[in-house]
């Protein structure tokens, strides 16, 4: 091996098969695929796995990652991260997720909008075209090149939309165009089974072409899912997801504060950066409307992107546009998702805990 530094970030892949994989440096080596997410892919090699970030790889190999994520090879299952960043702890998250069904509650066949849809914690994904005045303000303000909206789905078992129910909003992070172009409803898979094992319905939402630079599909997404469900105005919803994705939460938790939607919560892993301001502008929203929110923050202690200094800057900034119930948890890892922390924020936002 000519490339010891990257063997050393490489050792991370469910043998799926074996390929040759290439860093942004171009030094390659042979490993096998064992699972992925949005943000890093795990390969195998010589018996030993190891993570790998996704951004450390070439365009090429993010492209086949993500589709391989889009083709549902792979969710990601939190309860099987790499031991050394993300300790095995007993916890809900940790049960069988239950086998998706087309029921309702009382028997009735579940569907969206006249399409079917599967209970269980199985993510339905629904497409549609804009109509053409929006097409027209996408194409002509916005310079975008999607022509439609998509709008993710994972609803627990038992799922009656006329009962109250509580909604998780998954946000993902963007840092090149592979990520771009897979979005929040790939990134979903990361949350929908503990929402779902925790009662909580999963949804998340794109463009045609992934997540582009206007709000058309949130827009749409909630409009559509305003007349699919009656009543969905009235249920209590939460916001969140991991590094790129905690900060990109607050444009729809403000969003959904703007519009009186009841937002409970934001969940912020791996966060070194306040993008709660952001929101605040582009929807007007003020620090009033951010006063009820629970912020709960997940951090590794090892986390090499997220120093103490940034948690503490997160903090201070949160606070001073108006959320001052802030839980700051720490956990043994790194930069990593950690699902038991993620089941108690869920926890935490449906309790009358303060």
């Amino acid at each position: 091996m000519k490339f010891p530094s990257f063997l050393i970030i490489c050792m991370f892949f469910s043998q799926v098969q074996a390929r040759t994989w290439t860093d942004i440096k171009g030094r390659t080596l042979e490993a096998d695929l064992v699972r992925a997410d949005v943000t890093s892919v795990t390969v195998k090699m010589n018996g030993k796995e190891v993570n790998i970030p996704l951004n450390r790889l070439s365009e090429k190999d993010q492209d086949f990652v993500q589709q391989w994520l889009k083709d549902g090879s792979s969710e990601m299952d939190a309860d099987e991260e790499d031991a050394e960043d993300a300790p095995a702890t007993p916890s809900a998250g940790n049960k069988p997720a239950p086998a998706p069904t087309n029921k309702a509650a009382g028997g009735a066949t579940l569907t969206f909008d006249g399409k079917p849809m599967e209970a269980g914690g199985k993510i339905n994904l629904y497409e549609y075209d804009y109509d053409a005045e929006t097409l027209e303000r996408v194409t002509k303000k916005h310079k975008s090149t999607d022509t439609g909206y998509k709008l993710g789905i994972a609803v627990p078992q038992g799922f009656d939309p006329a009962k109250p129910q509580k909604v998780f909003v998954a946000m993902t992070a963007v840092n090149n165009d592979a990520q771009a172009r897979s979005g929040n409803t790939s990134a979903m898979r990361t949350y929908a089974k503990h929402c779902v094992e925790s009662g909580w319905v999963c949804i998340a939402y794109d463009t045609s072409i992934g997540v582009a630079n206007h709000n058309a599909d949130i827009l749409c997404c909630f409009a559509l899912l305003n007349r699919v469900w009656p009543g969905f105005r009235s249920w209590q919803f939460a916001v969140g997801g991991f590094s790129g994705g905690s900060k990109a939460c607050f444009d729809p938790c403000a969003y959904l504060l703007k519009e009186d939607y009841t937002v409970v919560g934001a969940y912020l892993g791996g966060c070194n950066h306040d993008y709660s301001q952001h929101g605040k502008e582009l929807y007007k929203t003020s620090s009033g409307d951010y006063r009820k929110l629970k912020i709960y923050m997940s951090t590794g202690k090892s986390d090499n992107l997220v120093k103490e200094s940034h948690r503490v800057g997160v903090i201070n900034s949160l606070k001073a546009n108006g959320m001052k119930n802030v839980k700051d948890m720490v956990f043994d890892g790194g930069h990593t998702f950690y699902q038991p922390q993620f089941i108690e924020a869920l926890k935490w936002f449906e309790s009358s805990e303060d």
